[in-house]
Order: structure tokens, then sequence, then C-alpha cells
């Protein structure tokens, strides 16, 4: 369904179809015993045209994106003070996403640290988004770590609160062009 928070926080008008099980066992006391499965499927995971605010520099529109159809995925196991990222896989027609790896838990979900590999993808509908925003020589060098059928490699890294983003060894976020 509709994901009003998004919409009313962010200006994302996100039209989802999601189904799944989450098994997990808490303790906010211990949060590193925690124990469980996540298997999520997105049917359908859609941006419709939407309007960022970006305060005093106006709005932004966003057209229509397909984010995620079947067979994305979110698969993790939790045991031992991790979870073990199996698949968190995106596959719509404007975005393609596959990560896997570990998320080391902490007593503060702020602390906990990321160590995510993969690839991603985009359209060229958003490509179209991002060339007039990206620094030219940004942009040129992002498009240069394309791979074997333009899948980009991606590494997610770092704390929670302050995770780093890398395409290859160009640091996408935090965002700071050369």
């Amino acid at each position: 369904g509709k994901i009003p928070y998004v919409r009313g926080a962010a200006g994302l008008n996100l039209v989802s179809e999601i189904e799944g099980a989450v098994n997990l066992t808490y303790s906010p006391q211990q949060p590193l015993r925690s124990s469980g499965e996540i298997e999520i499927r997105i049917k359908n995971l859609s941006l419709k045209e939407s309007t960022i605010p970006l305060g005093e520099m106006g709005t932004f529109p966003l057209p229509d994106l397909g984010l995620a159809k079947g067979p994305s995925r979110i698969k993790a196991e939790i045991g031992r003070g991790s979870m073990r990222v199996e698949a968190l896989q995106f596959k719509g027609e404007d975005f393609q996403l596959d990560l896997k790896g570990r998320i080391f838990m902490a007593p503060e979900l702020a602390k906990y640290r990321i160590n995510l590999q993969g690839n991603f993808q985009f359209s060229d509908k958003v490509w179209k988004i991002f060339d007039p925003l990206l620094p030219e020589p940004f942009a040129g060098e992002l498009k240069k770590q394309a791979g074997q059928g333009g899948l980009y490699p991606i590494s997610v890294s770092g704390q929670l609160a302050s995770p780093q983003i890398y395409s290859s060894a160009l640091r996408l976020y935090p965002f700071k062009p050369f």
C-alpha cells in the first residue's frame, strides 16, 4: 500500500506491495543476544511522481520510478551479535541493488557496524535526474566505475549513524565531490 509517513517526512510518494515474515527474539537490555530470521519479498516498490522539499532551495521534482518488483527480497539471519545479510535485492525497471554481508550489532542501534558489498544499476531515466545535479568530474568518474552489464560495484561500511558508501574507490556518501 501507500506509505504516508515517507510522503509526509520526505515528500516521496512511495507505493508498495510487500509480504514476508520477521521472526525475532530481542532483548533491549542485551541486544547482542538477539536472534531470528527476516524473509521479505517485495512484489512492488515504486515511486510515483513526487516533489522533494529542499528548504530555501525550493523543491525538486521526481518522475515515476520503478524501484523494485519480484523477485526482489530481503533475507537475513540474526545471531551471535550479528546479522548475516544473505540478500538485500531490489530489482526494478529504474533501479537495481544487490547487497550481501554482515551487520554487527551493538548496545546502541546507531553504533551497529555495517559491512555490505554488491552492485547497483540505474536506468537512463535515473541518470537524467542525476546528471544535471552532479558536478562533471564526479559524474564522469562515477560512470567509469561501471562493470560488466552496466553494474556498478558498491560497498557500505561504517556505523549505522554515519555510514560510508563507495563505488570502487569513489566515495558516494558522505558526498564530497573532489
